[in-house]
């Protein structure tokens, strides 16, 4: 079954994490019309001896644990072998939890167990033909969990495993971004902006997810739930990620911001 809201926040907390041991998020997010800074996405290298004292501390003990006590040979045998390039519902997820796990584990330790982890999970992942499992008129991919929760792994590994990662495979992890994550994540947004608009969603027939019903009314409906988050969170980073990069990466950013302060003044109100 797909992941539920909680499961998705649950399962980037390395985001979180992120956020909470580092002050910088604000200079990764450009401003319009503005280059952006010389951060990364959610931390500098500067940050690092800092953020490595941090993850000692007893709030954190439970998640650094989840994070250097994870079994790397489990992961590893479910990458090369028992992974389906047609399963996104528990097989994608899978990877790119991997990744962002590996890749967090990584930049905090440099330990190459964690980065030949990483990068096993970053090849798996480049030979999905697409990102997510459903469809805007039986033919484009639109990312309603899968391509953002890909797109935030994989930027943030861009971000986090840069100064190891071959060029080519640098490279190809920007192209499918800005193929297979980043436009998925704008179709959805934009379906829900504009639902008059919309040709029709459906499920992938090539995906393996069992389950087939009528999405005739999600524009409508997911538009007024929490689940708009996901693809804004996606298409936000992978716009801070190729801005000056990616000829769309603006627009990207731009309907992230419209679309979150939607979100924002529709659910702030009540405190949820």
């Amino acid at each position: 079954m797909p992941s539920t809201r909680r499961d998705f926040l649950h399962h980037t907390a390395f985001t979180a994490a992120g956020i909470m041991l580092s002050p910088h998020l604000a200079r990764a997010v450009p401003q319009v019309g503005a280059p952006p800074g010389p951060a990364g996405l959610l931390f500098n290298a500067d940050d690092l001896s800092r953020m490595k004292e941090t993850v000692t501390l007893p709030r954190f003990a439970p998640f650094w644990k989840s994070v250097i006590e994870a079994d790397l040979t489990a992961d590893g045998t479910f990458l090369s072998t028992e992974l389906k390039l047609n399963n996104h519902v528990k097989d994608l997820l899978r990877a790119r939890q991997i990744l962002e796990r590996t890749a967090f584990a990584y930049a905090l330790t440099g330990d190459t167990k964690q980065y030949d982890l990483a990068k096993l999970a970053i090849d798996r992942i480049l030979e999905y033909k697409k990102w997510d499992y459903f469809l805007e008129g039986g033919e484009f991919t639109i990312g309603l969990q899968r391509a953002p929760e890909t797109t935030i792994a994989m930027a943030c590994a861009l971000d986090w495993l840069s100064d190891r990662l071959p060029a080519a495979t640098k490279l190809e992890m920007e192209k499918q971004i800005g193929e297979k994550g980043a436009p998925a994540c704008y179709r959805t947004l934009y379906g829900l902006k504009y639902p008059e608009r919309v040709r029709g969603w459906s499920f992938d027939p090539e995906s393996d997810y069992a389950y087939r019903f009528d999405l005739k009314r999600w524009p409508l409906i997911l538009n007024s739930t929490n689940l708009k988050v996901i693809p804004i969170a996606g298409l936000a980073i992978a716009g801070c990620a190729l801005y000056g990069k990616h000829p769309q990466a603006e627009q990207w950013v731009e309907l992230a911001r419209q679309s979150a302060r939607a979100f924002a003044s529709m659910f702030g109100t009540d405190g949820a």
